[in-house]
């Protein structure tokens, strides 16, 4: 019996070790799963930032280079008469009037930025928390839902690449932006922005638009309120263009006159004098003048420009010459008078009474 019991005793024995063998093997097998599991995914991961970088690498590689004789931006010519005064000018296909940044008063160039790039002055080009925000909307409501453009990358995109919304072009634009913002100032690249957006009815530049809009050339006359009218159109030119669709060039108005406040830009009094200006008050609409007089004098004077070695035609719309000639407008004036009216020669003979006479 004693035999018996220790034999089972020792059986049992047995067992509870083996079960305790298992149990100690088991977490060791959990273990080695996850361990297993873990390689595998930094392995993965490994292998997608390699590939991703590469890619990157190669779209970048790609990017145009940062020519800066395409931020030369196009300007049509002035042209002057015998008097040094402005006849008119021509341009080509983008009508601008380029400015620079000192003959830009600060509340112009505060609405853009308060609306555009609130951290213009703090970034490099890209502004890392809102393209976070904008990386999280286009997760959720597709690709190019929304943007996170700069005022930095805007320049790039309008100067080198095109406005498709794709990852290459995307990646390219942030490229060239911080390369931008590496060889030019803050004052120099906002001053190229506000040169080339557009501000539609072919008007490119804050320039045209000051004069298209509220008649104003002085860029110093323009309010608070022309600032944030100006400042609303480039998200959707023709949307909150003032002439056409007044209203909802004034509701996008007031929201940046509210911005520029919340951001300490203008104050409390201004804001509210801005808000209250009706934007019909606003507008001095001048219509887009595509012709300019003289025109056979004109035409003279641009086969003359054709035939100086250096130069195009090309130039004469992009290069912003100002071109002094020698056409007396008061002459010209009476000149085609004489030939185009009645006034100074009441009647003319009749064909019939002319005949040829032969001198042989």
């Amino acid at each position: 019996m004693s035999e018996y019991t220790s034999r089972t005793e020792k059986r049992r024995a047995q067992q509870s070790g083996n079960k305790k063998q298992q149990k100690n093997k088991k977490p060791k097998q959990k273990k080695s799963i996850w361990k297993k599991i873990l390689i595998s995914l930094f392995v993965i991961m490994g292998v997608g930032l390699i590939a991703g970088g590469a890619t990157a690498a190669a779209i970048i590689s790609g990017a145009p280079e940062l020519d800066p004789e395409e931020l030369m931006l196009a300007e049509g010519a002035t042209v002057y008469d015998v008097n040094d005064n402005e006849l008119g000018r021509l341009h080509g296909a983008e009508k601008r009037s380029y400015r620079s940044i000192e003959e830009i008063p600060e509340h112009v160039s505060n609405a853009f930025v308060a609306v555009e790039d609130m951290r213009f002055y703090d970034h490099m080009g890209i502004d890392v928390r809102r393209l976070g925000g904008a990386v999280v909307a286009n997760i959720t409501g597709g690709f190019g839902s929304e943007g996170a453009s700069t005022i930095t990358q805007q320049v790039v995109r309008n100067a080198f690449l095109s406005a498709d919304k794709t990852i290459s072009r995307k990646l390219q634009e942030q490229w060239l932006a911080f390369q931008l913002e590496r060889q030019y100032s803050k004052d120099e690249i906002l001053e190229m922005y506000l040169n080339i957006i557009y501000f539609s009815s072919d008007a490119y530049g804050i320039g045209e638009a000051s004069i298209r809009w509220f008649g104003k050339e002085d860029l110093s006359e323009l309010t608070v309120a022309d600032a944030a009218v100006l400042a609303a159109v480039p998200r959707r030119p023709s949307y909150y263009n003032p002439i056409d669709n007044p209203e909802n060039a004034e509701s996008r108005r007031n929201l940046i006159i509210g911005m520029m406040e919340d951001q300490e830009l203008i104050s409390s009094e201004e804001a509210d004098e801005a808000r209250n200006t009706s934007i019909h008050d606003q507008i001095n609409h001048t219509p887009a003048d595509d012709t300019i007089g003289h025109t056979s004098f004109m035409n003279h004077v641009r086969d003359e420009i054709e035939q100086i070695d250096g130069l195009s035609i090309g130039d004469l719309y992009a290069a912003g010459f100002d071109i002094y000639t020698t056409i007396d407008p008061e002459a010209q004036e009476f000149a085609e008078r004489v030939v185009q009216t009645d006034e100074f020669i009441s009647s003319y003979p009749d064909n019939d009474s002319f005949q040829v006479v032969s001198h042989c």
